[in-house]
């Protein structure tokens, strides 16, 4: 069944629905304010916990209809483990009756569209200041400062298990991408199709051959622009005060957390020659989490797939729901840009882009 979003939520049942099942004394109905998402529905609120004296901000998440309670406890955990380890992240507060997620009906939520036969897991977590990495001033420091965080992420949760999220099936888990050619119908372009056949194309030879043999392990799976918080003053430095929306963490290869996030970096600067981006994000995650030799040599393709799963399910699910356009189609014009750009250059040439200042790296990718 494919994933329902939840209807908007009122203030008032979202106040009464966190203090009913959340320590909380009182929630300030005149704060909410609902947040951009893809599939969930976000709140911000400003509330008092049982106990405190003064407010705090908080995120209250609806998850859709397609979420699995074990999955998202596994999500919980993934969150919970970072934490722990001292990561900077956003993660969930606990129930009143000590529990992460609550599930509840659509009649406690007073749904009354044909979404009434559902159940949605909610969640509260702490609001995380900062500045999202779209809205601040691309510096190399910056660059640097986010490889490194996501490095220290990925080697934080090294050994890491939870049964749900190993046995999830996840759409946009690059391991699936030919499972996104159900999505070409979306795509009345032919140049754009004969450039999404390419990546297929490369898919097939050099990254699933692969997969076997790569390191695996959970990842956040979404370090786009959006889930990504800088402190900092406006001309930098910057730091990482928290990661965002661990929704689609899976099980996978290593590598793909790192090309993620060398997707969303090049987007971001689609239009200022965005390949020399890569390379300080590149460099400062390896300082903390060197990549295997055959990791370095997949990294142009695994970009390349997931800016052809960013583009093809964006527009599939604008297409199954036209009223979240802002959010799903937000990598549609920069996707196809950034994917021509790839495309029309020669992987040597990248390769020797990406890793200009390290000798080792570039000797190695070429081996």
């Amino acid at each position: 069944m494919a994933a329902r979003r939840p209807p908007e939520l009122n203030s008032g049942i979202l106040s009464d629905t966190v203090i009913r099942h959340f320590p909380f004394e009182n929630v300030n109905q005149t704060s909410v304010l609902q947040l951009v998402s893809y599939e969930d529905r976000n709140y911000y609120f400003v509330g008092t916990l049982e106990g405190q004296s003064t407010t705090d901000e908080f995120i209250f998440k609806i998850s859709n209809t397609r979420a699995c309670l074990d999955l998202i406890d596994g999500q919980n955990a993934v969150m919970n483990h970072l934490k722990k380890r001292g990561i900077p992240c956003t993660y969930p507060l606990a129930s009143r009756q000590r529990e992460y997620s609550i599930v509840v009906s659509s009649s406690d939520l007073q749904f009354t569209t044909d979404i009434s036969e559902f159940t949605f897991c909610v969640r509260v977590f702490p609001y995380i200041q900062g500045n999202l990495l779209n809205s601040v001033k691309v510096t190399e420091q910056l660059l640097r400062c986010v490889g490194r965080f996501v490095g220290t992420m990925d080697k934080a949760i090294e050994g890491f298990a939870h049964p749900a999220i190993e046995a999830c099936l996840n759409g946009w888990d690059l391991r699936n991408f030919p499972d996104a050619k159900k999505y070409l119908y979306a795509v009345d372009d032919l140049n754009k199709i004969a450039m999404v056949t390419k990546v297929f194309e490369y898919f097939s030879e050099h990254i699933e051959p692969m997969i076997p043999s790569l390191r695996h392990r959970i990842i956040h799976g979404d370090c786009n622009e959006q889930n990504i918080l800088l402190c900092g003053v406006q001309e930098g430095p910057y730091e990482v005060s928290g990661i965002l929306d661990f929704g689609d963490c899976v099980y996978s290869c290593l590598v793909f957390n790192l090309a993620i996030l060398l997707t969303y970096i090049m987007l971001l600067m689609v239009d200022d020659d965005p390949l020399q981006y890569a390379a300080p994000v590149i460099q400062a995650y390896q300082e903390v989490l060197p990549l295997e030799t055959c990791e370095l040599q997949l990294l142009y393709y695994c970009v390349l797939v997931r800016i052809c799963l960013s583009v093809l399910i964006g527009v599939h699910s604008y297409i199954q729901d036209p009223s979240n356009n802002i959010y799903q189609l937000c990598t549609q014009k920069c996707g196809w840009k950034l994917l021509k750009i790839l495309l029309d250059t020669p992987k040597e040439e990248v390769d020797r882009l990406w890793c200009k200042e390290d000798h080792h790296i570039t000797n190695v990718l070429h081996q």
